[in-house]
Order: C-alpha cells, then sequence, then structure tokens
C-alpha cells in the first residue's frame, strides 16, 4: 500500500470525532488490506451527476465528511468566481465611465 493511502487511514484513525457508525466500519475493515485499499486509495470524484458513490467510511465513499469536503471546494469556488464576477463588472462599469468622458469631450470640442 502506498504512503498518500497509508497516511489517509491513520488520519482517519486518528480522529477523535469520527462518526460512530463509520468508526465501526474502519474498525471492522483494518485487517483487510483490500477492502482498505478500496476505500481509501482514490477520493471520490464530483461528476456531472454530482457526488454519487458507495455510502461508507473513507474517502472513496459517500459519507458525512467527504460531503463536508465538497461542499466547502463548492463554496470556496462561488467565493472565488462572485469576486471575479465582481472585479469583471468594476472593469466594465469604469471602461462604460472612461466612454461616457470621452464623449463629453468630443462633444465639447464639436460645439
Amino acid at each position: 500500500m502506498d504512503k498518500k493511502t497509508l497516511a489517509k487511514i491513520k488520519q482517519w484513525q486518528d480522529f477523535k470525532e469520527l462518526d460512530p457508525d463509520l468508526k465501526k466500519e474502519l474498525d471492522s475493515i483494518s485487517n483487510d488490506e483490500a477492502a482498505l485499499m478500496d476505500a481509501f486509495y482514490n477520493d471520490i470524484a464530483f461528476g456531472t451527476g454530482g457526488l454519487r458513490g458507495v455510502l461508507g467510511v473513507g474517502t472513496d465513499r459517500m459519507n458525512i465528511y467527504v460531503v463536508r469536503k465538497c461542499t466547502l471546494g463548492f463554496l470556496n469556488y462561488m467565493i472565488i468566481l462572485k469576486i471575479w464576477v465582481l472585479q469583471y463588472h468594476m472593469i466594465v462599469v469604469k471602461i462604460v465611465i472612461y466612454l461616457q468622458n470621452m464623449r463629453q469631450k468630443l462633444l465639447q470640442v464639436m460645439e
């Protein structure tokens, strides 16, 4: 088993506030390397259909911790998107104001 997967497993085993049902499941598969690899080798993917997967313990399973992590990621994305949209609108507003000022100057020159 690779170091990254072992680190994930250890992190979950050391987490004191792990959900009791997930703790029981983790304890039940702790001696089964294939089950541990299946549950922790990958992180569950957020696809076009959203989050879908087997319910259970691990980073490649649907559970409260994976949903929280994905929700936080989505929130961070929305915050960045909002900041980008606001910056974009500020640029557009500045351009419009600049063009209006140029128009006023041209109208004054033409009078």
